[in-house]
């Protein structure tokens, strides 16, 4: 409200430097953000398509005004079931993969690639109790 030419351009000055900073945060957290691991192995081969299933089921559901019953809706709901359950599948035997890796290095008497990739494994998978051992420290050394 104020006409005075000094306050304008101290306001006009400091809206400048605001979207400024705001560029330079948002630059920041964008080039220094570690890129997330979605890669799921067989994706392409065993999911691609029912996601692409899926996705158009839902977007034929949203255009006829997201019923809570009938063709659109039984459609959506089935192709979303079987892509999670192929994602489900392809998570699980990308952990099933892992391990029977580490029982084979194991069983070939080389004990240091065993303990490699069990250091390098995410411990979210491993067991939280071996005979009356409970704990991730307990468990294991990491």
């Amino acid at each position: 409200m104020c006409k005075k030419l000094k306050h304008i351009d101290m306001l006009e000055k400091f809206y400048t430097n605001i979207l400024e900073a705001l560029k330079r945060a948002a630059s920041e957290v964008l080039t220094n953000s570690p890129k997330q691991k979605n890669n799921v192995p067989g994706w392409n081969k065993d999911v691609r398509e029912k996601h692409k299933a899926a996705r158009q089921a839902y977007l034929y559901w949203i255009d006829n005004h997201k019923p809570k019953s009938g063709p659109p809706f039984d459609i959506m709901k089935e192709s979303k079931k079987e892509f999670k359950n192929a994602l489900r599948a392809c998570r699980k035997s990308q952990q099933n993969c892992k391990a029977d890796a580490m029982a084979e290095a194991l069983r070939n008497r080389s004990p240091k690639t065993f303990w490699q990739s069990i250091r390098k494994s995410k411990k979210s998978w491993l067991p939280s109790t071996v005979g009356e051992e409970t704990g991730n420290k307990a468990v294991t050394f990491m």
